[in-house]
């Protein structure tokens, strides 16, 4: 059960007890937390260069993450995590290439924006 269910979604999350810091909020370390929570992978900030983007009531935390792992083995190895885990909150993962085939997913709306900026400012290599 997901709590989504038929929707496509970006990775997200609230903020945890441990993402508060001497009072502060570290969006950064719940990115890092519900990537690991969700796809079975750890990232750090040392790693990844982070940006941040407000979107309606959203603060959206995007990770750049370049792994050295090709697509289709990322996809399995990430769909294998989702089926060993027992509270999986996500069904599949889904590879979006274009904006076209995001605009024909049933989403919310800030996660079709999440997945258009994206699309516009990222190059892949």
């Amino acid at each position: 059960e997901t709590s989504s269910p038929g929707k496509v979604i970006a990775p997200s999350g609230g903020l945890g007890e441990d993402d508060i810091r001497a009072g502060f909020m570290d969006p950064i370390s719940t990115a890092f937390r519900e990537c690991k929570e969700e796809f079975g992978i750890e990232l750090s900030s040392s790693q990844h260069p982070v940006y941040f983007a407000t979107i309606g009531i959203h603060l959206c935390v995007y990770v750049h993450a370049r792994l050295d792992v090709e697509e289709s083995n990322l996809v399995v190895r990430i769909n294998k995590f989702i089926r060993e885990e027992r509270n999986s909150e996500i069904d599949q993962i889904h590879i979006i290439r274009s904006r076209r085939e995001l605009a024909n997913l049933q989403s919310y709306d800030y996660s079709v924006a999440i997945g258009d900026y994206l699309l516009r400012t990222t190059k892949v290599d």
